[in-house]
């Protein structure tokens, strides 16, 4: 399964395979990302939860603004009371593990953030997981390991996902707010992947990556 010449992936980073302080994504786009403090580890690369992240720069790929999917395999250090961002384009799209939730969510445009989210609870620490957010139509749902764990459909705003000129980044909400623990993979895509090939993709990534 070779997510890479996907034309819908517009960021790609298999951070496992990604050393260096700076890299190309593993896309059609080639995004340019720097790093700062996230070191690289064989299963990806680990944020020390004070200032650690990846900036992946702005693009117009990043402009989505209806169909959309957010993907990370991530492994939290602890249980998160305050607020830290694991994959986040500005104002535009977020998911994180704040306020004891792990949450996905959008800005729709001329309305208030759009959340779908579930309880952190204490059997996810120190364990990989698989997050995936979605939206589609007006509706977002939220997927942990393959299944789905909650949705909600908007009915105000105009159904549109506002466009920001912020930078894609990865492990915090820009220079703070930061991730604490492991993430080893990263995507965005510009369509909103079906349940069943978000189930198809954690059944091969767990075995693939030894995540699992």
């Amino acid at each position: 399964m070779d997510f890479i010449c996907d034309p819908a992936v517009v960021l790609n980073l298999p951070l496992f395979q990604l050393e260096g302080k700076s890299f190309e994504s593993r896309d059609a786009c080639g995004h340019l990302c720097t790093v700062t403090g996230a070191v690289w580890r064989p299963d990806g690369r680990y944020f020390d939860g004070v200032n650690d992240y990846i900036n992946c720069g702005h693009s117009p790929h990043f402009d989505i603004t209806d169909n959309l999917t957010m993907e990370a395999w991530i492994n939290m250090a602890e249980l998160f009371s305050d607020n830290r961002a694991v994959l986040r384009k500005g104002g535009s799209y977020v998911i994180d593990v704040s306020y004891s939730k792990i949450r996905f969510f959008i800005f729709d445009d001329g309305a208030s953030n759009l959340i779908v989210e579930i309880p952190q609870t204490p059997d996810m620490v120190d364990r990989w997981m698989h997050v995936v957010g979605t939206y589609r139509g007006r509706v977002l749902t939220l997927y942990i390991n393959g299944i789905q764990a909650d949705q909600v459909t908007t009915t105000g705003g105009d159904g549109s996902i506002e466009v920001t000129t912020d930078d894609g980044t990865v492990g915090s909400w820009g220079t703070g707010s930061c991730f604490k623990g492991g993430i080893s993979l990263i995507r965005i895509c510009n369509r909103a992947l079906s349940s069943q090939e978000i189930q198809n993709r954690f059944d091969y990534e767990k075995r693939l990556f030894r995540l699992w």
